[in-house]
């Protein structure tokens, strides 16, 4: 407040309003506004009315359902990674390389990625519908553990034609691990999706994936990937999965 008040006038003299709130006329915070030279306005009890910033709440109130009225309403903002400008030139290029692929390409990429899965996780918000004073029970609550009581990290893949295989990552993934999960997972999940020949694997730019190791590994195995702009995971689908 200090640095306010003293940009706002300097040196010179002024009054300092606050309403009669217990806490604002507590004995410490009166010893505290003699001790940097605030001088309080006598301000009467029950007079809202009388302070002017209420006009300043007012005409903001206003303005904020003049939006809503024009359909400007407040809305939790969606998150996105942050993209610097070769991010975004990147995708604009992806985006309109494949503008025009015919629906048989898309019907036959492999869709992958990895996730960690909660017992008791956190990550998603939810809703209940309940009446008043029942906030507490059983059925309108969701229990919580420590550290989401446990988790396991999974690789997963799906095609148009539905999904693939799933494989449980145990300990750290490297690019050697990544390579024996595509092995073990990747052609048995086109078998049983029966995908054509022509089919193309997708994953995303992790350094596991893009390795040296590992592009030699999908070279030597003739599986051809999509190529992927970073900073992209809201344009694989399987994120809606």
């Amino acid at each position: 407040m200090l640095p306010t008040l003293w940009v706002l006038f300097g040196d010179d003299p002024f009054l300092f309003q606050h309403d009669c709130t217990p806490v604002h006329k507590a004995r410490s915070i009166k010893t505290w506004m003699r001790a940097f030279g605030v001088e309080e306005l006598d301000w009467p009890a029950q007079s809202p009315d009388l302070n002017l910033i209420k006009h300043l709440w007012d005409e903001l109130e206003w303005r904020l359902k003049r939006l809503g009225k024009n359909g400007l309403r407040g809305r939790v903002p969606r998150r996105k990674p942050l993209l610097s400008k070769k991010n975004i030139k990147a995708r604009l290029s992806f985006a309109r390389k494949h503008l025009d692929d015919p629906q048989d390409f898309w019907e036959n990429t492999l869709w992958t990625d990895e996730t960690k899965i909660e017992l008791f996780g956190r990550s998603v918000s939810h809703y209940v519908r309940r009446k008043s004073n029942t906030t507490f029970q059983k059925k309108n609550i969701i229990p919580t553990v420590k550290y989401g009581g446990g988790s396991v990290m999974v690789w997963g893949c799906f095609a148009a034609s539905g999904p693939g295989r799933l494989a449980v990552i145990n300990g750290t993934m490297n690019s050697a691990v990544y390579q024996k999960i595509l092995e073990e997972n990747v052609r048995p999940s086109v078998s049983d999706l029966k995908l054509k020949r022509t089919w193309v694997l997708q994953q995303h730019n992790d350094p596991k994936h893009t390795s040296k190791s590992t592009s030699e590994w999908l070279k030597k195995n003739k599986m051809k990937t999509l190529e992927w702009p970073s900073q992209s995971p809201d344009l694989n689908p399987i994120e809606m999965l």
